[in-house]
């Protein structure tokens, strides 16, 4: 499918950017896509010619094209060209593609050629011993596009190879998926006892939503970490799991002696964005750290956003907990200091 060589990454490295489509090249392809349904020979012979006879822009203008039209019967033409020419991965690393247009490549991808996913999976495995400064982002990106179009057990193997992997990002970006594959609770206590807070973090996050013992006692032990994030996604999951001591921790939470975790006491509030904690917010927007406002502004918006849709089920008033002053929105994770 797609040469592992380092090359996509290295042409990044050094500052080259892929051509913009020209004129011409986007002419032969939307002319092409545009008449494909009607006369869908005539158009695979426009695209073939282009891709033969200057592939430099062809591929531009074919990311043009995937962008609104990857699921047409033009779109999936492209795809099994970029497929036959190893260009599919450089495709869906590719900033022009939006996350969610990536995956939609990726799914088409998949239903011409059932080996997708796998080729993915060596291509991230291999940039472990070929490329460890490889682009992070486009490493964490190929992850969630196999996870997306594969099944777990495929690429387990990858994602614990992954988890060792010398930047930290991407080793966190694998345990947190591998903890959402349910492993062990031997896995995942071992991850706990990483040096890195994101993959503690991460570890915990991936606990998000489950409601076993096991899960419980790997929360508790987690809120008793040393990082902000730990401590305010395990306190989080547990205050949604029902856990007496949760609400309790979060309220000391947001009293502690520490910004940081001042600041990650609020987020959480956010995230639970129940208007019984307004008072808790309302004090934390005069905290001394900007940081601490920051959050706490973003977490009564998130509240009253609630309370006016009166999805939380109190019988506070929107306005009791509306400051009346524009707020940000608020972070999806819990912020790392």
């Amino acid at each position: 499918m797609e040469n592992t060589s380092p090359k996509v990454y290295a042409d990044r490295q050094a500052g080259s950017r892929v051509p913009a489509p020209s004129d011409a090249a986007n002419g032969v392809l939307l002319e092409a896509a545009r008449n494909f349904d009607r006369d869908g020979s005539e158009g695979r012979r426009l695209i073939r010619e282009l891709a033969e006879q200057d592939s430099r822009a062809f591929y531009p203008a074919a990311i043009e094209i995937l962008k609104s039209q990857h699921d047409s019967p033009c779109g999936l033409y492209l795809i099994k060209l970029l497929i036959s020419r190893d260009l599919l991965i450089r495709a869906l690393c590719d900033p022009e593609l939006g996350r969610e247009q990536a995956m939609g490549v990726a799914r088409v991808a998949s239903r011409i050629d059932s080996m997708t996913d796998v080729s993915l999976a060596r291509f991230v495995a291999d940039r472990e011993i070929l490329d460890a400064s490889a682009a992070a982002e486009d490493l964490m990106r190929l992850m969630e596009i196999m996870a997306e179009v594969s099944t777990f057990s495929r690429i387990l193997p990858v994602l614990k190879r992954m988890a060792r992997h010398p930047n930290p990002h991407v080793r966190s970006k694998a345990v947190l998926m591998i903890g959402r594959g349910n492993p062990s609770a031997g896995w995942l206590q071992n991850r706990f006892a990483e040096p890195d807070p994101r993959i503690r973090a991460n570890t915990v996050e991936s606990l998000w939503g489950a409601n076993t013992e096991e899960a419980r006692g790997l929360l508790l032990a987690a809120a008793r970490d040393d990082n902000n994030r730990v401590v305010g996604n395990a306190l989080l999951a547990l205050y949604r799991m029902g856990e007496p001591s949760g609400e309790a921790d979060l309220r000391k939470m947001a009293e502690n002696a520490s910004a940081a975790f001042r600041a990650t006491a609020a987020w959480a509030l956010g995230e639970i964005a129940d208007p019984r904690f307004a008072g808790v917010l309302a004090r934390l927007v005069g905290d001394a750290s900007q940081m601490v406002r920051k959050q706490a502004f973003a977490a009564l918006g998130r509240t009253a956003a609630k309370a006016r849709a009166g999805s939380s089920g109190s019988p506070t008033k929107p306005e009791e907990v509306n400051l009346g002053v524009e707020v940000e929105a608020p972070q999806s994770r819990a912020p790392f200091t």
